[in-house]
């Protein structure tokens, strides 16, 4: 069961800038399979805040969240494949977790899925899929 007391303490240390505390509050709940920790964690990893920069861990933890269905996790793990970040860039991964996080009401990952058919490889393009999300998503 998630301590909520503990979330909302760790969420007070990253507001004030104190990722070393924050860290030390996450890493249990996220190991415990909280999924906010775990979205969480993958930011401190990703920034270093707290600790040294690890891509790899912010995708570990980035994929544990988005596979307990955190929206905010699923657009990113889109990115990160999209990026490179803590992996290869694999932009049909990216394109499915965005579509995923889309189809689940994201209009975040909505805009970020159009951007990716708007600017994938020459031959790979959609223009005109990335047009009608660009207005779906106005």
């Amino acid at each position: 069961m998630p301590n909520d007391d503990d979330f909302s303490k760790a969420q007070a240390h990253l507001d004030a800038r104190r990722g070393l505390e924050a860290r030390a509050l996450l890493t249990p709940l996220a190991e415990a399979g909280d999924a906010r920790a775990q979205e969480l964690m993958s930011r401190l990893e990703e920034t270093g805040s707290g600790g040294p920069r690890d891509l790899a861990a912010s995708l570990r933890w980035c994929a544990a969240a988005a596979a307990q269905g955190s929206l905010a996790a699923i657009r990113r793990l889109g990115i990160k494949h999209r990026l490179g970040y803590g992996t290869p860039v694999n932009l049909d991964e990216a394109q499915a977790w965005l579509k995923k996080g889309m189809d689940r009401g994201d209009l975040d990952a909505l805009c970020e899925l159009a951007d990716l058919l708007r600017t994938r490889p020459s031959g790979e393009r959609d223009p005109v899929e990335a047009a009608r999300l660009y207005r779906v998503g106005a």
